[in-house]
């Protein structure tokens, strides 16, 4: 009788370390998503706050108020008179690069000291579209950035979250939305 009772004890640990295991284990798809949600949404507000370093031969000016509304007011300009020419490349070239440069370092690979300390591989696909007072799009888009993949975030994704940021221009708004998936 002793020995049923031991029996019965361990079958009864071995099934609670199974239930254990198994909801420890268990990923938490809503935690996940509102992870995604905040890095979309602070990695928008970041970009958007920056400012130009003042080695670019553009003096310290934000990428929100100053290069993306250069960028949209004379995108299509016959001259292509911008205001802004930050490392010989007008304000629309320069914060292509630029957000690309910080998308990658932050969303693709983490860099410490040129080391590679993590990567992220986060799929990311940012766009930056003119939109009129109508509230209609205009064609085409200012820049669209892709993660180094090339796969970017595709519309369809089931596990894609975006954040969009709008800034008021002379010509409109223009809409910058980041999407990211895993």
């Amino acid at each position: 009788m002793e020995m049923m009772g031991l029996v019965v004890i361990v079958i009864l640990i071995t099934l609670g370390m199974f239930f254990m295991i198994s909801f420890g284990l268990k990923e938490d798809k809503a935690e996940k998503k509102f992870t995604r949600k905040g890095l979309a949404a602070s990695t928008m507000g970041a970009i958007m706050k920056a400012t130009t370093a003042s080695d670019e031969n553009c003096g310290l000016i934000e990428f929100e108020n100053d290069l993306l509304e250069d960028c949209a007011v004379n995108f299509e300009t016959p001259d292509y008179n911008f205001q802004y020419n930050c490392g010989g490349l007008n304000s629309c070239l320069f914060l292509n690069k630029t957000i690309y440069k910080i998308l990658n370092e932050t969303l693709w690979e983490k860099n410490m000291a040129g080391k590679k300390i993590r990567s992220l591989k986060k799929h990311y696909l940012l766009t930056a579209d003119r939109v009129s007072f109508e509230g209609t799009k205009q064609e085409p888009s200012l820049f669209v950035i892709t993660d180094p993949s090339g796969r970017g975030c595709p519309k369809k994704a089931s596990d894609a979250d975006e954040e969009t940021y709008f800034v008021n221009t002379g010509t409109g708004q223009v809409q910058t939305t980041l999407r990211l998936c895993n």
